[in-house]
């Protein structure tokens, strides 16, 4: 069956259900993390230049930068949740001019 503009939508049952079980056990083996972002002064330029910043760091998926609170949460492989991981957004941040403190991570380490 197909949905917007031609694309097949999902199933859910026969084979369409394994592919989204897999999937959610893929996000199961996930990571997030909270990080403080100290530096943006501008709320139309920063969180671009912040997100593009942790974008290039391995493994990283997924990045919203938000302006008001200063934070930026980032998904990804869960190899991002470790000291050695966060240590390289935190470096990829200032190396674009911010800084970043781990504020949360799920799961901890």
């Amino acid at each position: 069956m197909f949905g917007f503009w031609g694309c097949a939508s999902k199933k859910t049952d026969g084979p369409g259900k394994a592919a989204a079980e897999s999937v959610g056990a893929a996000q199961a083996a996930s990571c997030a993390v909270v990080l403080a972002v100290s530096g943006m002064t501008w709320a139309s330029g920063c969180p671009p230049r912040v997100a593009r910043a942790l974008e290039s760091v391995e493994g990283v998926e997924k990045v919203e930068v938000n302006y008001d609170t200063k934070e930026a949460q980032i998904s990804g492989a869960k190899v991002l949740c470790n000291e050695p991981s966060v240590l390289k957004l935190t470096q990829a941040l200032d190396k674009a001019g911010f800084s970043g403190d781990l504020k949360k991570s799920d799961p901890p380490f």
